[in-house]
């Protein structure tokens, strides 16, 4: 009896042996599993089953990487179904507390003092349809393509007003035509006079001349004469003192001012091009006259503290004629750089050449556009067939409109914020195409244009657009004013003026 009650333990025991290592490894496996779940899950793993069907599903092949309709998504495919990384769309809204919706779920706005932006994660690889709104706002709307593992992210979001609160300038006369400075001031002109605006209290001062010409830093203009050829200097804070830029030119020597403009260090020096397109500086306070550049220049321009220029220079031996663009600095007085212009550039005519950032575009009379990339000294064309041109905020690209109203954003450099274009990649909008475009003005954040245009005949009033320059569908442009003749953008207040029926306005964009 004993030896059988002991045998009987003895089984007892080893089959609790047996079951405890079971159950030891089925807990583990079950712990592996879940614990590869978690990380996986914490890392931004899905199984995403979008588009399966039950046939497809019966249907269940061999694993392999799945391909998403753009790029690879790098999951694993069992049949149509995916374990994929997940991603995310990075918002950021100009205005607080709109709403976001993506497909069919709402999302707050959490921008703020602390974040610039609205993260939304754990979205699976596929397109999106996304949309913002706010009560007084025109909703804005993107489609995006979420890839696995990253994060899709938007210029910033500006939502445009259901209707804008438009001011007048208490302006007394008809106006025809206006110019700002950043502060802004204002110059306008009724008929063939000259005025400036006093804001506070409100009032107009007659100037001399009929046309103006520059503003410079520290409130100084120069106007022009146009029956007298007459310069004239005017201080805004001391309207009182009025200097005749071509009568103290003409004590000194007897020049005829084909072009003026300010020089960057000081207002009361001037940087005077004459007939025969010598380049001079005039001290109009010490009345001072030097010349600046001894040979003929075909186009130039002041970029603090610098002078761009391109001239001709023969060859003495050969007589072969070289074009060369000069940079040159006006606080040392010496060349910074020159290089030779490109064999096709000899016989033509400019009409433009700009410089920011240490980037230089210039334009010819026929509308070839050109890159200069200081690096490597290359002359890059970018169009051939450009009507005007300016330089974003960030230097990073530039607006051009074409003959036949297309407008194009050039990209100068790599770009990877919100929109992500390589260097010499070109965004193209077709919304004026046979328009006359009368003006472009690149909001301050270098991601939306300003774009004045009017039918094929230039006397028909114009019309004011805001456009954002993310191609990704759709392109989102609201019409600001109708029936304009002429508009102006401040970026330092956020301001836009408009001309309308000899009348000045203006609206904050906010």
């Amino acid at each position: 009896m004993n030896f059988a009650v002991h045998n009987h333990s003895f089984i007892d025991l080893n089959m609790t042996l047996k079951t405890r290592r079971f159950l030891f490894y089925i807990l583990l496996f079950w712990f592996i599993i879940i614990g590869l779940a978690v990380v996986s899950y914490s890392r931004g793993w899905r199984l995403n089953a979008n588009g399966c069907s039950l046939q497809s599903l019966i249907r269940t092949g061999v694993f392999e990487l799945s391909r998403c309709d753009q790029g690879i998504c790098g999951g694993i495919l069992f049949g149509c179904v995916k374990f994929q990384k997940t991603g995310a769309i990075f918002i950021g809204v100009e205005q607080r507390g709109a709403t976001i919706k993506i497909d069919d779920k709402t999302f707050l706005d959490k921008s703020g003092l602390m974040q610039s932006g609205t993260l939304i994660t754990n979205l699976s690889p596929k397109n999106y349809k996304v949309r913002v709104e706010k009560n007084g706002y025109f909703p804005w709307e993107k489609n995006f393509l979420v890839e696995s593992g990253l994060v899709t992210e938007t210029p910033i979001v500006i939502l445009v007003p259901e209707s804008l609160e438009k001011k007048e300038v208490p302006i007394s006369k008809p106006v025809d035509n206006f110019w700002l400075n950043h502060q802004p001031k204002i110059i306008f002109r009724t008929k063939q006079n000259l005025y400036y605006f006093q804001e506070s209290p409100p009032s107009i001062v007659k100037l001399r001349g009929d046309e103006f010409i520059q503003w410079s830093n520290d409130n100084k203009i120069i106007v022009r004469d146009s029956q007298g050829q007459t310069f004239y200097l005017y201080d805004i804070n001391n309207l009182s003192k009025t200097i005749n830029i071509t009568a103290a030119l003409n004590n000194l020597q007897k020049i005829n001012i084909s072009r003026i403009a300010f020089h960057p260090f000081e207002a009361s020096r001037l940087i005077i091009e004459d007939k025969n397109r010598f380049l001079y500086v005039l001290d109009i306070y010490r009345l001072k006259l030097e010349i600046l550049v001894k040979e003929p220049v075909l186009v130039w321009m002041i970029k603090n503290p610098n002078i761009y220029f391109v001239k001709e220079v023969e060859d003495k031996k050969t007589g072969i004629v070289r074009r060369q663009l000069i940079s040159f600095s006006l606080a040392a007085k010496t060349e910074n750089f020159s290089a030779d212009l490109p064999a096709q550039l000899i016989d033509q005519r400019f009409s433009k050449i700009d410089v920011s950032g240490g980037k230089i575009v210039f334009m010819t009379e026929k509308g070839n556009l050109y890159f200069f990339d200081q690096a490597n000294r290359n002359f890059n064309q970018i169009t051939h067939s450009a009507e005007k041109f300016f330089f974003s905020p960030d230097n990073k690209k530039i607006v051009f409109s074409d003959k036949d109203g297309k407008i194009n954003i050039y990209f100068l450099e790599d770009f990877f914020r919100g929109i992500v274009k390589k260097s010499g990649e070109v965004i193209e909008l077709n919304f004026y195409n046979g328009l006359d475009i009368k003006n472009i003005f690149w909001h301050k954040n270098s991601s939306h244009l300003f774009i004045e245009y009017s039918g094929s005949n230039f006397r028909e009033s114009a019309s004011l657009d805001f456009v954002e320059i993310d191609d990704r569908r759709p392109v989102n442009k609201y019409l600001l004013i109708e029936q304009i003749l002429n508009s102006y953008y401040v970026p330092e207040t956020n301001r836009v003026y408009f001309l309308k029926e000899k009348m000045l306005y203006y609206f904050n964009l906010k």
